[in-house]
């Protein structure tokens, strides 16, 4: 999968305002599939910018996830990427 970084603002953003000390499930992002959600969550993970990542898969195929909280780095990251005019900017220099 193509990592998505408008996606990864959003799940940022959403993980910020939503998850409090404990593991949302199936966090939902609009105009993303679970799977698309999913995998971006775990690529945060790994790069140390959530606190927790899980999936449960049955028969090959994703049907649940949890994430925790922000890390530091994760807070950090979204801290440079929350304006919207900053963020534009940014996309336009990276291309």
């Amino acid at each position: 999968m193509i990592r998505d970084m408008d996606l990864i603002r959003k799940i940022l953003l959403k993980v910020e305002t939503e998850v409090n000390n404990t593991v949302e499930y199936d966090l939902e992002i609009e105009e993303y599939s679970v799977d698309q959600v999913a995998y971006h969550c775990s690529v945060l993970y790994d790069g140390g910018y959530l606190n927790d990542y899980k999936g449960h898969y049955a028969g090959g195929e994703l049907i649940s996830f949890g994430v925790g909280g922000l890390s530091w780095n994760g807070h950090e990251l979204l801290d440079n990427i929350k304006d919207e005019a900053i963020w534009k900017k940014t996309k336009e220099t990276v291309k």
